[in-house]
């Protein structure tokens, strides 16, 4: 009797877990169009795994903590609030494979380019930091009108692999352009 029921319990589990899988599939590749006209290529219908962060909190510890090596870390899915200063340049990014591969992750997509972003205006200290990029995303943002970003400053989502000597190394994958959790 108590196999049958720790049986049927595992079963029940596993189609829960199955169903879970197929929901957030379905809502993760969910395509739209916002109002300006601009493919959302996540929409985040499900909580938001991405933690918000302070870029400006995040560059001072993650150059405290610098001890002359880069320190990988296993990625951290964050958000943050940045203003681009710069387009996406098709940058070396062969290091960011490296860190990545040491901690047994293959990206999901390629990362061949590179931005800068600044802290948002009015912090402490502004701060200009690069950025990697995913090359969906930088293709969507070098296609995109660029008054959407000159002076504004809006929610850029990624992971943090690293810190070194000039602060955190972060991959962005979405950028929200209107800070009403549309992305590009």
């Amino acid at each position: 009797m108590i196999f049958n029921i720790r049986k049927s319990a595992k079963k029940i589990k596993t189609s829960f877990l199955y169903f879970i899988y197929a929901v957030t599939t379905v809502l993760a590749i969910t395509s739209t169009v916002n109002a300006k006209g601009l493919l959302v290529e996540k929409n985040y219908l499900i909580e938001d795994p991405h933690i918000r962060i302070d870029l400006s909190d995040l560059i001072k510890q993650s150059k405290s903590v610098y001890s002359g090596k880069i320190a990988i870390i296993p990625p951290n899915n964050i958000k943050f609030l940045a203003t681009l200063k710069t387009l996406p340049e098709e940058k070396q990014s062969s290091y960011i494979y490296t860190a990545l591969s040491v901690m047994s992750i293959a990206p999901n997509t390629e990362i061949n380019y590179q931005a800068f972003v600044s802290t948002p205006p009015g912090t402490e200290k502004q701060e200009v930091i690069a950025v990697y990029l995913t090359n969906s995303l930088a293709e969507k943002i070098k296609n995109t009108d660029l008054s959407v970003f000159r002076n504004t400053t809006h929610t850029w989502h990624g992971y943090h692999i690293y810190d070194y000597s000039k602060g955190p190394a972060i991959v962005v994958e979405n950028v929200d352009i209107d800070n009403r959790e549309n992305t590009l």
